[in-house]
């Protein structure tokens, strides 16, 4: 793979996306660069992490191509990476590792509030409820054994989360 994906030109390149894959049982694991526009892979370095970008980055300096973009994850060193090498592009978070922080942070309140709770009535409350704060609520539809999904709603806008789960 690395090498049918050398050397191909990077001038007109504007949006980039940046992620690591694994190949096989070996675990041996590449990082692939892509052309965000034509979906073409431009790069695909051995290993993973920031030393594997390193001579990404240098032809990219040597194309003297004006990246306005980066889809990355949100690893700390390629966030570095990103802001050492292209300055002055905008990084975009990638929608899979959003949706997962979000998930995770929901899932850690949502247990606090379960051991918050005073009594088994309000633990049976708020057990299975998750699909209340998850679903779209317009594509929600009346439950009327959930009579408390409102003030279950209310009571996580209450903790910082936003209204409209």
């Amino acid at each position: 793979m690395a090498k049918k994906y050398k050397s191909p030109r990077l001038k007109h390149v504007t949006r980039i996306a940046i992620d690591e894959i694994n190949i096989g049982k070996g675990h041996r694991d590449l990082t692939a660069v892509l052309d965000l526009k034509t979906g073409a892979v431009i790069f695909v370095g051995d290993g993973k992490g920031v030393d594997s970008l390193k001579p990404f980055f240098k032809r990219l300096r040597y194309s003297k191509a004006e990246i306005k973009a980066v889809a990355i994850d949100m690893s700390p060193s390629y966030i570095a990476a990103v802001l050492e090498n292209l300055p002055e592009s905008t990084i975009v978070f990638d929608h899979f590792h959003v949706i997962k922080l979000y998930n995770d942070k929901l899932s850690e309140l949502r247990r606090a509030i379960h051991r918050e709770a005073a009594g088994p009535l309000q633990k049976k409350v708020l057990k299975g409820t998750s699909w209340l704060l998850l679903k779209n609520s317009h594509n929600r539809r009346r439950r009327p054994d959930l009579c408390g999904g409102a003030r279950i709603c209310a009571l996580f806008r209450g903790r910082g989360y936003p209204a409209g789960f």
